[in-house]
């Protein structure tokens, strides 16, 4: 596979890798892995100057209830302005099962510019407009401990031209714990075989992938497998179904594309929207699964030729 390792943040000046760990089903030694951090949040409406993030800055008596919109809960909608933000916190207790793990704080979806604090400590910023959003928390939550969560949202230029102004958390909120080598990207680009030739007996399925590694000494080389299954969990003839993993330094991501080999996949259409299911392995050098994680998918091609739209090489007509 192409092998590409790099530092996991940016140079200075630059705004940190946007990263989405794809959805998690399994993590050596934990039963749970995530935190649902979704309920009675207490709520600020208008955030004072020089806010520092801290919950004592909050009345006691107002709350929201999140995923939600605070807009729908007694309160008036956004500020219509830039920079006059609402402001959202609680408290949780992590479990000791996370420690010395990497911990990922993830928001399915807000809308506005988030700006996040955990224990009075600033974490970072983000601006997706009602996208999901995820942020490294390793260094600042305390396993077997009480922890507190803050986070401000406000109008900002994204946010004005999808012409959000509900204000709130549109999905849910959880905390994850991943092993310090893990998966952080997977995402499946397909190729229609008969589209490229008329010979050709397979479609690809080309598997983008990265592994971050975030302890504090080099890991150890590993191996990722793959998988594709159908609807009915049956397994689809594919070659090849694993890549070898290098040892990583700290702080470094190893990203490779690994193209696999399917035959008699039925193709995604609008009709008949066939999915399938990219199924990912993390093993380590000893040969146990780290972590399992996976990403849904269909066999579809899009492209542009001239002014035409064609999925799986017939033009769609727009009305």
């Amino acid at each position: 596979p192409a092998l590409e390792v790099r530092s996991s943040h940016g140079s200075a000046g630059e705004l940190p890798r946007v990263r989405l760990t794809p959805p998690v089903t399994a993590v050596h030694g934990l039963d749970a892995f995530s935190l649902s951090l979704d309920g009675t949040w207490r709520f600020l409406h208008h955030v004072p100057d020089r806010f520092r993030g801290r919950a004592s800055e909050f009345p006691e008596s107002a709350s929201v209830e999140l995923p939600g919109h605070f807009a729908r809960q007694g309160y008036e909608p956004m500020e219509r302005r830039l920079g006059r933000a609402v402001a959202f916190t609680r408290t949780f207790d992590v479990p000791v099962s996370f420690a010395g793990r990497a911990m990922m704080l993830r928001f399915e979806s807000v809308d506005g510019l988030l700006r996040l604090w955990v224990n009075d400590r600033p974490v970072g910023a983000s601006d997706s407009a009602f996208l999901p959003v995820e942020f490294d928390v390793t260094p600042f939550v305390k396993a077997g401990e009480t922890n507190s969560i803050t986070f401000t949202l406000e109008l900002s230029d994204v946010t004005s031209w999808y012409l959000r102004a509900m204000g709130g958390v549109g999905r849910s909120v959880a905390l994850y714990a991943l092993p310090l080598t893990h998966v952080s990207r997977l995402h499946v680009e397909t190729q229609l075989g008969a589209l490229a030739s008329p010979a050709r007996d397979h479609d690809t399925a080309a598997v983008h992938f990265e592994v971050a590694h975030q302890g504090d000494s080099p890991s150890e080389p590993a191996r990722a497998r793959f998988e594709i299954v159908d609807a009915t969990g049956r397994s689809l003839a594919l070659s090849p179904g694993h890549g070898d993993l290098p040892g990583l330094a700290p702080g470094t991501l190893y990203a490779a594309r690994i193209d696999l080999s399917v035959r008699d996949a039925e193709h995604w259409t609008n009709e008949h929207p066939a999915m399938y299911t990219l199924r990912c392995e993390l093993i380590d050098a000893h040969g146990a699964v780290t972590m399992r994680c996976e990403r849904p998918f269909g066999f579809r091609e899009i492209t542009l030729d001239g002014g035409r739209l064609l999925i799986n090489g017939r033009a769609i007509k727009l009305f």
